[in-house]
């Protein structure tokens, strides 16, 4: 985002942007910048305070695992940290109530090696997260065919890689797999 909103002020230019960009109202986002100041004075989240930031929106859940994930899909400009544009404008996209628009950030959250396209490997990553977000004891599963089930739903063209437009669709069209995997509330 600017440069001006990872620093310990916002501008009216930033203010007009945030607003646009999250369909919020200015004061709605300066409150969230306020609170957002508060937890982070240096007004930027490195990956372990932005997890600890993650559970205070996710009261008594396990989600370690999941924020750290989130965390580089928040990190829309690769820098290392989420400055206050960065939260917000991802905040506001997971939390809408566009079921695409949140697993559109899930699948940017799971393609860890950002290569347009999940394999078993960042699947089987996510699946272990998800699970212990959910409080499943994973050596009471059979851990393999659950990810082979995964890949085969999500997987329509058999090319060992899921497309973002294969997660969408696939998780959309499956009620069980849309609550497993999305990070999101």
């Amino acid at each position: 985002m600017g440069s001006s909103i990872s620093k310990n002020n916002l501008t009216d230019k930033d203010l007009e942007i945030l607003a646009n960009l999250s369909n919020k109202p200015k004061e709605e986002i300066l409150f969230w910048y306020e609170h957002f100041l508060k937890e982070c004075p240096s007004g930027k989240l490195d990956k372990e305070k932005f997890v600890e930031y993650y559970k205070l929106f996710r009261k008594n859940e396990k989600v370690e695992d999941i924020a750290r994930y989130c965390f580089n899909a928040f990190d829309i400009d690769k820098n290392g940290f989420v400055d206050f544009g960065e939260f917000l404008i991802t905040y506001v996209a997971t939390n809408s109530s566009d079921p695409r628009e949140k697993l559109n950030y899930a699948f940017d959250v799971y393609d860890k090696d950002n290569n347009k396209s999940i394999d078993e490997n960042e699947i089987r990553l996510v699946l272990k997260s998800m699970l212990k977000l959910l409080s499943v004891d994973v050596e009471n599963i059979n851990f393999e065919n659950c990810m082979e089930n995964i890949m085969s739903s999500l997987d329509k063209n058999k090319d060992s890689k899921i497309s973002k437009a294969e997660f969408i669709e696939g998780i959309l069209s499956d009620s069980y797999l849309f609550a497993l995997l999305s990070p999101f509330p």
